[in-house]
């Protein structure tokens, strides 16, 4: 009977509490996920609706613009890039032919020669190295330096 009482007591506090929480039935959750659905896929299809109308025009300036660039680089592919690809390679078989013909040349010179040769490139390095070291010394020239760089 104790049992009995506390089962009741449990039960009707329980039953009291869900009545408190006011929770709805079955059928107006049923109801009100439909409507709720319904509404998300009106939402999803206005919005769609919205961004195919606002996009659209960009969309078409884009693809408009994309052709224009893909004419101009055929252009380009076409004329300029094989001609230059073309013109590299032959450059660099002469610059092989112009090594190679060089190379023997050199070869071929006595070793006055290759002095005389040796003397004249060292030369012109140092006679470089010289007005650099004199440039280098004249206040004329840190002064204009000085001004370029502080501009």
């Amino acid at each position: 009977s104790s049992i009995q009482n506390l089962w009741l007591t449990c039960k009707e506090t329980t039953s009291n509490f869900v009545d408190y929480l006011q929770l709805p039935s079955t059928q107006e959750y049923i109801s009100a996920s439909t409507v709720a659905f319904q509404d998300v896929v009106v939402a999803t299809k206005s919005v769609s609706n919205l961004s195919y109308l606002t996009c659209r025009p960009l969309w078409l300036l884009l693809v408009l613009l994309c052709r224009g660039l893909w004419t101009i680089m055929k252009f380009l592919s076409k004329h300029l890039f094989r001609g230059a690809f073309m013109s590299l390679q032959k450059g660099w078989k002469q610059t092989q032919v112009g090594c190679i013909y060089y190379w023997k040349w050199q070869r071929s010179l006595s070793r006055t020669a290759l002095m005389m040769e040796l003397a004249l490139v060292s030369f012109c390095i140092i006679c470089f190295m010289l007005r650099r070291y004199i440039q280098k010394k004249k206040y004329v020239e840190r002064l204009r330096r000085w001004y370029t760089i502080r501009e």
